[in-house]
This record gives structure tokens, C-alpha cells and sequence, in this order.
């Protein structure tokens, strides 16, 4: 969590964490707070948070749709073998690509 905040503050942006805690894991959760004019500058930190946690051995749980393809793509043990796995169930459950086209980083077929 320092790293996400010193990150944070070097932005000037405004940092809240908090934890959800349950018998065997615990969940982060980072919190960034900005203004419509800082949209910009608070993305580009999201994309180096969400680095910053691929380098650290861990990954989003949830994110927004904007960071989803980011956060797909760092998912390349064995050639990508899960992101082939979840695309083949998607071609055979939504062959039009109409369920929610590109969510999650899943791209419908035709």
C-alpha cells in the first residue's frame, strides 16, 4: 500500500485505502479521488498502479472498463492460455458478440 501512495501523492491526487478482510484472504483497495479536470493525470496513474501490481505478484479484482484490456493482457502465462480459454467460451455462449462486447477484456466473435 506505501508504494500506491507515495504513487498517489506524487500526483497531488487525493489517496483513501481501506482493506476488506475475510478468514483466509484479505482484499486492498485503493481509492483515488480527483476532479473532472485532472480525468487525464488520475488515468495515466491507474495505468502505472495496476503495473505497479503486476511487478508486485498481484492483480485487479475489479476495475473500469477503460483498464480491463491493460489488465487482460498481463495475463500471459503459457501464451496467453487463459485468455484463449475465456474467448473460446465466449464464441461458443455468444457467437454475435452481443453480451457485453469487449468487457473484461473479452472480445465477441461473428
Amino acid at each position: 500500500m506505501s508504494a500506491a501512495k507515495e504513487m498517489v501523492s506524487a500526483e497531488k491526487l487525493d489517496f483513501f485505502a481501506y482493506f476488506h478482510a475475510y478468514s483466509r484472504y484479505i482484499i486492498p483497495i485503493v481509492l483515488v479521488v480527483y476532479a473532472p479536470e485532472e480525468k487525464e493525470q488520475a488515468n495515466e496513474l491507474c495505468q502505472k498502479l495496476i503495473d505497479d501490481a503486476v511487478h508486485r505478484v498481484f492483480t485487479t479484482h475489479r476495475t473500469h472498463v477503460e483498464f480491463m484490456d491493460q489488465i487482460r493482457g498481463h495475463f500471459s502465462f503459457n501464451g496467453h492460455a487463459l485468455a484463449k480459454l475465456i474467448d473460446s467460451f465466449k464464441a461458443v455462449m455468444d457467437p454475435n458478440g452481443i453480451l457485453s462486447p469487449g468487457k473484461s477484456g473479452i472480445g465477441g466473435t461473428k
